[in-house]
């Protein structure tokens, strides 16, 4: 069993993946595996890609900006202070098409770092990052 216990973290890693500027505010280790709260920032012209994930649910709320978004069949514009769901095994895209940056919270419903090695896109480095907070 997992034990958990209560955090402040004042200082998230960062690094960048898909397009987007990452911080990890608290990892699934942190949080006994329960879920990752990833903050995003993604610039002007920015694009995640099509993917899809097969383990996991993908929350977003937007801070900041304007997103173009595909999930499945359906494309729409997210404004700030709004929220999409991305269900497991539906393709989806996230684009920036504004001119500021779009600053965004991420919800995974387990650690960010399985996350990323279920996604098969390796960081600048061409391997799963090892700043990543991970067991």
């Amino acid at each position: 069993m997992i034990s958990k216990k209560p955090l402040y973290v004042q200082q998230p890693s960062s690094y960048v993946f898909l397009g987007f500027t990452m911080q990890i505010h608290l990892s699934g280790v942190q949080t006994g595996d329960e879920f990752s709260l990833i903050g995003a920032t993604m610039p002007p012209g920015g694009d995640g890609g099509l993917h899809m994930h097969t383990r996991e649910d993908e929350s977003v709320h937007l801070l900041e900006g304007c997103l173009d978004v595909t999930i499945g069949e359906e494309t729409f514009t997210m404004q700030a202070g709004q929220t999409y769901f991305a269900p497991r095994n539906i393709p989806h895209r996230l684009r920036n098409i504004g001119n500021v940056p779009a600053r965004a919270a991420h919800q995974y419903p387990r650690n960010f770092r399985q996350v990323r090695a279920d996604r098969g896109h390796a960081g600048e480095s061409g391997r799963i990052d090892s700043r990543i907070p991970g067991p």
